[in-house]
Parts: structure tokens; C-alpha cells; sequence
């Protein structure tokens, strides 16, 4: 066996520390900020200045919310390893580099304004579900994937 299949099988072998109802709740979390079919109603309905000053403000408050929420659901490891899971969503990352890729993302993530940078970043990605799903699938959590669909 080679040694990339090796390590493909220890990476789906390897429990993630995520548990199914963490990821459950940051997809929660994510969607108030990409809730379903609101898009183009926003595009299509003409605002007044005020209401528009109105709704961003609301945005900027849920925001900073999901922010804060994901904060307190994460810790420095579980937020390690949903970056490297969506990595290998997006960007097709080898599933055998998973644990290389929470290495990383653990050292990255070493200081607060890192962690809720990075937080930040992720929850304002409209693929966001999308690739954690592909990426749990690839590293072999295809039920948790599957329990992310209808969020």
C-alpha cells in the first residue's frame, strides 16, 4: 500500500473532534447571516436610505452575534479542524492531508484576534456549507454531511 493511501485511511480513521451537533449549530449560526431565498428579494425591492442605514446596522449586529456564538462553540482545535474540512471541500486538499491541515490552522489560530478573525472570515462565505458538506465526505463523515443538508 502506498504511503498516500495509508494516510488517506488513517485521516477517515481519525475521529474528527467535531462533534455532529457543533457542526450543527455553526450551520445554524451561518445561515442568519445566508438565510435561504432572500437574496434577490433584496436585490429587487427598491429601499429608502433610512431603511437601508436600518438593515445594515440589524446585518452588522447579527453578525457580530454569529461571531460571538461560533466563538463560544468552537474551541481553537474544532475551528482548526473546519477550516482544514472546508479546504478540502473547496480547494480539493487531499483528504490524507487533513490532520497536516489542522496542524496548521491550530498554529495559525495560537492567538484570539487570529481565532476570531478567522471566524469572521469563514461565516461570511456563502459556499460555506457547501464545502464543509464536500469536505466531510471526502475525509469519509458522510452522515454528518448528509445531517448539514437541510440547514
Amino acid at each position: 500500500m502506498t504511503n498516500k493511501k495509508v494516510a488517506a485511511m488513517e485521516a477517515q480513521q481519525k475521529p474528527i473532534g467535531l462533534s455532529q451537533e457543533s457542526l450543527l449549530a455553526v450551520a445554524r449560526q451561518w445561515r442568519k447571516l445566508h438565510p435561504l431565498g432572500t437574496r434577490d428579494e433584496e436585490r429587487s425591492s427598491p429601499l429608502a436610505v433610512e431603511e437601508r442605514i436600518t438593515r445594515t446596522k440589524e446585518q452588522g449586529a447579527v453578525y457580530q452575534d454569529v461571531i460571538a456564538e461560533v466563538g463560544k462553540l468552537l474551541s481553537v482545535e474544532g475551528l482548526a479542524e473546519l477550516i482544514a474540512i472546508f479546504s478540502i471541500g473547496r480547494d480539493s486538499e487531499p483528504a490524507e492531508e487533513l490532520n497536516e491541515l489542522v496542524a496548521h490552522w491550530r498554529r495559525e489560530l495560537a492567538t484570539s484576534l487570529t481565532f476570531d478573525r478567522e471566524i469572521a472570515h469563514f461565516v461570511e462565505k456563502t459556499n460555506f456549507l457547501a464545502c464543509v458538506r464536500e469536505g466531510l465526505a471526502r475525509v469519509g463523515r458522510g452522515e454528518i454531511a448528509r445531517s448539514l443538508e437541510h440547514i
